[in-house]
């Protein structure tokens, strides 16, 4: 079976809802030393959610330029911000900060990221191209149902 494939079947594991461009799924992590397992819904990102994911991934990175840091700080920052923005609705006992492990982080990342690119066709555009809807359109990163990150 192609990569492609396989990506596909791996975003099936969960419910997709076309309509509302949301996507739940079961995870589980390691945090604070248990293993727990939660349910997390995530929202398609449009082009204003993209912009406070980077503004917030600044904040993680207190300003400084990615070249700055090392790679795997800048994906933490970047993983953070892109889930704090995508993911809408999560397990009462979820934080992101208290992860344990960078994999946990990185395999919740993919499956968000995965959803995320259902969207776009064969050829990489999106299949929602000039909707003009956007994840902000019925929530702020503020009014969203999680453990908020701690950023400066």
């Amino acid at each position: 079976m192609a990569q492609n494939e396989n990506e596909k079947l791996d975003v099936l594991a969960g419910v997709i809802d076309r309509d509302s461009k949301t996507y739940s799924f079961e995870k589980k992590l390691s945090v604070n030393g248990e293993e727990k397992t939660g349910a997390f819904t995530a929202k398609y990102m449009g082009i204003g959610a993209r912009l406070r994911m980077g503004s917030l991934r600044a904040k993680l990175l207190d300003g400084a330029p990615t070249q700055s840091v090392d790679m795997v700080t800048d994906d933490i920052a970047f993983m953070m911000a892109y889930l704090t923005v995508t993911l809408i609705k999560t397990p009462t006992w979820f934080n992101l900060e208290q992860i344990d492990d960078y994999d946990d982080l990185r395999d919740l990342y993919t499956e968000v990221f995965n959803f995320m690119r259902s969207f776009r066709g064969k050829n990489e555009q999106s299949a929602d191209a000039g909707s003009g809807e956007d994840a902000s359109s019925e929530e702020t990163v503020e009014a969203v149902q999680r453990t908020p990150i701690a950023v400066k």
